[in-house]
C-alpha cells in the first residue's frame, strides 16, 4: 500500500512531540532526528516543506508544536506557533476541500489580493506560498475579536484572518489548558521591573495618597490602580503598610513588592466537571506570570476589615481575549505577619471573553448568599 507523504510528515511531527513528552529529548536532538531523515519526505510536491523548513516550538524544553518557518518573534508567541502550524496544514492539504476545512477547523480566513480562499474569485495556495516565499513585509492588526496578518512584497499581499481565541490558537480545550495551568504558573519568567514614576505623571491624589489609575472592569469598583506616597525628596514609593490595607492589597497585583516572596497563595482550581486541584504559589511569583504574559489585574475589594480581607481579582489578557478569575480571602495579620503568610484563592481559569461577566455575577450572587 502506497503511503501519502503527507501522513508521513505528519506522522513524523506527532511522533517527534510525543517523544519529547514522554522521554524529555532536547530540542537539538529531535531537529536532528527530522534532518537526517530521507530528503522525500521532508519536502512537499512543490517544494513547500524544502523553501520553509520544519520549526519547532519548545516549552518548558519540550516540544510542544510544530509547524512551518513562517513567522517568528511575534509579541505573543502563540500567534508564531498558531500561524506556523496553520501554513504546515495547508501545504500538506491535497486540495480545494482539505484547505477549506483546515481554515473552518480554525475559524480562520485566507485572502490573497483581497481574494477570500473559499468565497471569492478561485485562486491557486501556490500564490500565496510564492509571496512568502519573495522579499515581504508583515503587518500586524488586532481588534477585541480577531487577528489580520498580512504579509506583502509591495504588489501582491497575502492575508491571514483568525480569532483572538485562546483555545483556538493553541488547538487546546478548556479542559486541557485547566490541566495546564499549575505547570505554566510555576514555569521561570523574569523578574518584575518596578514603575519609576515622574513627576508628568497622571497621578490623582487625595489626602496625600497618589493613584495612578489604569482603568476598571464591569464596575468602577474594580479596579486596575497602584497607590503611591510622595517622599520628601519628590520621589514616589509604592504603598504597603498595614495602616493603608486597600491600598497596600491593589499594590500586591500591580507592582513588585519586598513583602511579596514572603506571601503564599494557596491555589483552590475549579476544574471542568467540577472538580478541584490543589498548589501553592509565591505572591511574587504569581505577580511575574501576571506580567510575563500581558495581563491587566484588576482588584475588587468586597470586604475589608481589621479581621478579614476578600477580594476578586481577575486577570485580562487583551490579545488573547480571555481572563482568569481569583477569589482572595486572607486577613491583614497574614498580609502583614513578619514571617509571612497566606492568601487562600478559588482560581477559575482561561475563561472566555463572552462568559466572564456572567461568571463574575454567579461568584457575587454565591458569596452573598
Amino acid at each position: 500500500m502506497k503511503i501519502k507523504l503527507k501522513h508521513i510528515v505528519l506522522f513524523v511531527a506527532l511522533y517527534t512531540v510525543n517523544i519529547v513528552y514522554s522521554q524529555q529529548i532536547d530540542y537539538v536532538q529531535i531537529q536532528s532526528i527530522y534532518d537526517k531523515l530521507p530528503l522525500a519526505i521532508q519536502q512537499q510536491g512543490q517544494g513547500i516543506i524544502q523553501d520553509f523548513p520544519i520549526v519547532f516550538t519548545k516549552t518548558d524544553g519540550r516540544i510542544s508544536d510544530i509547524g512551518l518557518n513562517i513567522v517568528q518573534g511575534l509579541e505573543e508567541p502563540v500567534l508564531s506557533s498558531f500561524i506556523n502550524r496553520k501554513f504546515l496544514e495547508l501545504a500538506l492539504a491535497k486540495d480545494y476541500r482539505e484547505i477549506s476545512l483546515t481554515l473552518d477547523h480554525s475559524k480562520s480566513r485566507l485572502l490573497y489580493n483581497g481574494m477570500d480562499y473559499q468565497t471569492g474569485t478561485p485562486w491557486n495556495i501556490s500564490d500565496g506560498f510564492n509571496l512568502l516565499r519573495r522579499k515581504k513585509e508583515i503587518s500586524v492588526r488586532r481588534d477585541s475579536l480577531r487577528y489580520l496578518i498580512t504579509w506583502s512584497d509591495g504588489v501582491d499581499n497575502l492575508a491571514l484572518m483568525f480569532p483572538a481565541n485562546i483555545q483556538i490558537l493553541t488547538s487546546k480545550d478548556k479542559k486541557e489548558l485547566e490541566q495546564e495551568l499549575e505547570s505554566v504558573l510555576l514555569f521561570s519568567y523574569p523578574d518584575v521591573i518596578s514603575r519609576e514614576i515622574s513627576n508628568d505623571e497622571n497621578l490623582s491624589e487625595v489626602d496625600h495618597i497618589y493613584l495612578l489609575n489604569n482603568g476598571y472592569l464591569f464596575i468602577k469598583d474594580m479596579t486596575n490602580s497602584t497607590f503611591f506616597q510622595k517622599q520628601s525628596d519628590g520621589s514616589y514609593s509604592v504603598i504597603y503598610t498595614p495602616n493603608q490595607l486597600e491600598a497596600s492589597f491593589n499594590n500586591l497585583f500591580q507592582e513588585p513588592l519586598q513583602h511579596s516572596s514572603k506571601l503564599k497563595i494557596v491555589v483552590e482550581q475549579q476544574l471542568y466537571g467540577k472538580s478541584k486541584k490543589q498548589f501553592a504559589i509565591s505572591l511574587s511569583h504569581l505577580l511575574k506570570f501576571i506580567k510575563a504574559n500581558g495581563f491587566d489585574a484588576y482588584v475588587g475589594i468586597e470586604n475589608m476589615s481589621t479581621e478579614s480581607v476578600e477580594s476578586t481579582i481577575i486577570l485580562h489578557n487583551q490579545n488573547l481575549n480571555y481572563y482568569h478569575m481569583l477569589h482572595i480571602k486572607t486577613t491583614p495579620k497574614e498580609l502583614f505577619a513578619e514571617q509571612g503568610g497566606n492568601l487562600a484563592a478559588r482560581w477559575y481559569a482561561y475563561i472566555p471573553g463572552d462568559n466572564i461577566l456572567s461568571l463574575y455575577e454567579e461568584e457575587l450572587k454565591e458569596k452573598n448568599k
